[in-house]
């Protein structure tokens, strides 16, 4: 891994172990060979397709692989870069909602407490209406006339 530089060493330690077996497939080597490396040496394989030779000089096939794993790179990053947005998009849109729905719940809560003291007040208007009638009955059950009503109706 020393013989690479830090931007393909970089790379190389993120992708995934599935996607450097795959890689090493596609170069050549056997699929059991491949499956008996662990992460490290995958690492290491990989590292050693992307060294460059002594010469200095690469093969325009190499150049052409190189080029077209950059444009893959490129494009899993735009990829990414997308699917972020989508996601803060998403995120704003659900907050945004979270929001709406909460102040729905608070106006709906003041419109019954408001309801609830409306009923109230009724209520308690009409408590005291019937305090009346009944202070008025009371009141007249204790005239000289009530009495007497009341003592004739009995007998």
């Amino acid at each position: 891994m020393d013989r690479i530089s830090v931007e393909q060493r970089d790379t190389i330690k993120r992708t995934s172990s599935d996607r450097l077996r795959a890689r090493l497939e596609q170069a050549g080597w056997s699929s059991d060979d491949v499956a008996a490396l662990d992460r490290d040496q995958l690492m290491d394989a990989i590292a050693e397709l992307y060294a460059v030779p002594a010469e200095g000089a690469e093969k325009p096939e190499e150049q052409a692989e190189q080029a077209a794993e950059a444009s893959l790179v490129a494009k899993e990053l735009e990829l990414r870069q997308r699917e972020i947005a989508l996601r803060e998009l998403e995120i704003r849109e659900r907050r945004e909602e979270r929001l709406a729905q909460e102040k729905r719940w608070q106006e709906e809560i003041i419109a019954q407490e408001k309801r609830w003291e409306e009923e109230m007040a009724l209520n308690c208007a009409e408590y005291e209406r019937l305090q009346k009638i009944d202070a008025e009955k009371a009141k007249q059950e204790k005239t000289l006339a009530a009495r007497t009503k009341k003592f004739a109706e009995s007998v």
